[in-house]
């Protein structure tokens, strides 16, 4: 929207501003998230800062008319969970921004200033009550305390690496072995301690330092766009919006628009700055380009094999052999891959999926599922060794109850499988590996139902199917030992 539309003869698009203003207000309530409300205030407080005098006070003037009237709508939207009548909720939703708009034109009347200072003390007060129970629902502390454990479980992931990182997605693929609590949370919520994460605390700081330098700029020339700079940034630190690439170009164009505005209205180089390059510069440009194109390839490859992972998922039963050799060809293009992997592993012989799944394991020692489809595997096959793949699936991932009870069963199969095959010995090593693996699942679980409190997203309980496997494991286990499994 053009930097006219807030000034006050801006007419018109100053209607159309406040009438965004609203709509913004109560997308921001209705969200219900504490994040995005302190991030925003700490914006609305930079503009504040920013403002002197007669512009200052209509400011705050005019945030509190509209922050007013949001309250009252988002009150009435809640109640109606987000789906009231068409008629009556567009019938409030007018009314509402037509009194805003009609309350925020009262500052703009020299007579009115008395009355719009007892307002504006006033006006906070007076939307409490029309927003009871609502604001309130943004306290809860189950959020609180999940975000807590979800903060903590990925300090503990950063102490692993912390000063280069343990690449891409590090949270993604590492989160599981080590939440303390059942939460779901494949995206740690903070950007800036995903980029720990992947990238190390040396590399945070070089993003911050970036980011900071690009603000520098516009504090110096008090540009309007430092709050919404400033909003964008602050969320990022209890949100996953940097997992977004939309979210890096709105910062890149808002410090754009901000460098704009401070150097009078144009950003640009100057004109013979390219034919002044040094060579060394030119070469460097060069090299990214040369970069720049062998990863365009590598996107290549990686497009074209999802593009074969998916025609073989479309297969149908019958056509096995065909989807086969596409996933094969499709972990050609990107061994990296392990839901290829996975997929192949499950139309291959237990003794070719198992040096599939352990092949996958060099890339990805710490993927759950590698470690459990290779216990099947295994299992299939009679090995003992699946013992040891099955309990590393579990400890990768405690609070996953379908992989608990899977490994249990898989266990108790190959115990009994041992057992009719004339080695009881192991068979009953194996029951005692499946006896303790049940006996770790019934404290943890144990351990949740009693803190009723806790967040527990992803419904974490003790299976019937596992205590029954469990407690039969039990009565036939003896004392584990390595030897056993050989």
């Amino acid at each position: 929207m053009e930097r006219a539309a807030f000034a006050r003869d801006g007419g018109w698009r100053g209607q159309r501003a406040g009438a965004l203003a609203l709509l913004f207000a109560l997308g921001l309530l209705l969200s219900e998230s504490r994040g995005a409300i302190a991030a925003a205030l700490a914006g609305w407080a930079a503009g504040l800062a920013l403002l002197r005098g007669a512009e200052r006070r209509r400011y705050a003037w005019h945030s509190a008319v509209f922050a007013g009237a949001a309250a009252v709508l988002a009150r009435g939207l809640a109640a109606a969970q987000l789906a009231p009548a068409p008629g009556p909720g567009a019938l409030a939703l007018a009314a509402g921004l037509a009194a805003a708009l009609l309350a925020s034109a009262l500052g703009a009347l020299p007579r009115s200033r008395p009355l719009v200072a007892a307002l504006l003390l006033g006006a906070p007060l007076a939307a409490l009550p029309a927003s009871a129970g609502f604001l309130g629902r943004g306290f809860r502390p189950e959020t609180a305390s999940a975000r807590a454990a979800m903060y903590a479980d990925a300090a503990a992931l950063l102490r692993r690496s912390p000063w280069l990182g343990q690449g891409g997605d590090t949270w993604r693929h590492a989160f599981r072995s080590t939440q303390s609590l059942p939460y779901v949370g494949s995206e740690v919520h903070s950007g800036y301690l995903d980029l720990a994460l992947d990238l190390g605390l040396l590399g945070l700081a070089f993003a911050l330092l970036w980011l900071g330098v690009l603000g520098i700029p516009m504090l110096k020339a008090r540009c309007a766009l430092l709050p919404s700079y400033l909003a964008l940034l602050l969320h990022c630190a209890v949100d996953f919006d940097l997992s977004y690439g939309l979210v890096w170009l709105l910062l890149l164009w808002t410090a754009a628009m901000g460098l704009a505005e401070a150097r009078g209205g144009h950003l640009g180089f100057a004109p013979r700055l390219a034919i002044s390059l040094p060579w060394l510069v030119r070469g460097a440009f060069g090299l990214a380009a040369v970069m720049l194109l062998l990863l365009s390839v590598s996107g290549f490859r990686e497009a074209e094999s999802q593009r074969l992972h998916r025609q073989a998922l479309a297969r149908p039963p019958e056509a096995n052999g065909e989807a086969a050799e596409l996933l094969v060809r499709s972990l050609d293009l990107s061994p990296y891959r392990t839901a290829a992997r996975l997929a192949l592993a499950e139309r291959s012989a237990p003794q070719e999926a198992a040096l599939l799944l352990r092949a996958g394991l060099r890339y990805e020692p710490e993927r759950s599922e590698l470690w459990l489809a290779l216990g099947r595997a295994l299992a299939r096959e009679g090995d003992p060794a699946a013992a040891g793949a099955l309990r590393r699936s579990v400890e990768l991932d405690r609070f996953d109850r379908v992989k608990q009870t899977t490994a249990l069963r898989e266990l108790s199969q190959l115990a009994q499988n041992l057992q009719a095959s004339g080695h009881p010995q192991q068979a009953e090593a194996i029951a005692s590996v499946g006896a303790d693996l049940y006996a770790d699942y019934t404290r943890l679980a144990e351990a949740i139902a009693n803190a009723p409190t806790l967040r527990n997203d992803r419904a974490f309980l003790l299976t019937a199917e596992a205590v029954e496997l469990g407690r039969k494991m039990q009565q036939s286990s003896r004392p584990f030992t390595s030897n056993a499994l050989k």
